[in-house]
Parts: C-alpha cells; sequence; structure tokens
C-alpha cells in the first residue's frame, strides 16, 4: 500500500520484500505488459502532482515552513 496514493499502485521492495524474487517478478511486469508500465507512470505522476507546491519550487516551499516554524518560536 502506497501511503500518498492510498493503494497499492507502486510496488515497495524494503526490508523483507528486497529479494530477487519478488523483484523479477515486478521487473518482469513492467517489461512485458505496456499496460502495467503505464499504470505506473500514471501512479508516479499522480503521486508527484500530490507533493508538487501550489506555487514556486519546492525548495521554496520547505524553505517558507521552516521560516513559519521560526517565526513561531520567535513569537513564543
Amino acid at each position: 500500500m502506497n501511503i500518498l496514493l492510498q493503494r497499492a499502485a507502486i510496488p515497495e521492495f524494503i526490508l523483507d520484500r528486497c529479494r530477487p524474487d519478488l523483484l523479477t517478478e515486478a521487473v518482469t511486469g513492467l517489461l512485458t505488459s505496456p499496460e502495467a508500465r503505464e499504470a505506473q507512470r500514471q501512479a508516479y505522476a499522480e503521486a508527484l502532482d500530490m507533493l508538487r507546491p501550489l506555487m514556486g519550487l519546492p525548495s521554496e516551499a520547505a524553505a517558507e515552513v521552516v521560516l513559519n516554524l521560526i517565526n513561531k518560536r520567535e513569537a513564543a
């Protein structure tokens, strides 16, 4: 389950799921199925759209969050 998308869209191979047999199965599926490749591309695009700030660059959005936290601390 992908937390951001709230569905199983992009396989994650961490810890005990990082095994050659599971990786082989996933890669083979992508290499042999245009539909699977496109579905994964669409899922990546959807996730990236959710992470993209409404305006500006991601670094600018991150800097704004940090500055807001600093300002709140100084005001307290």
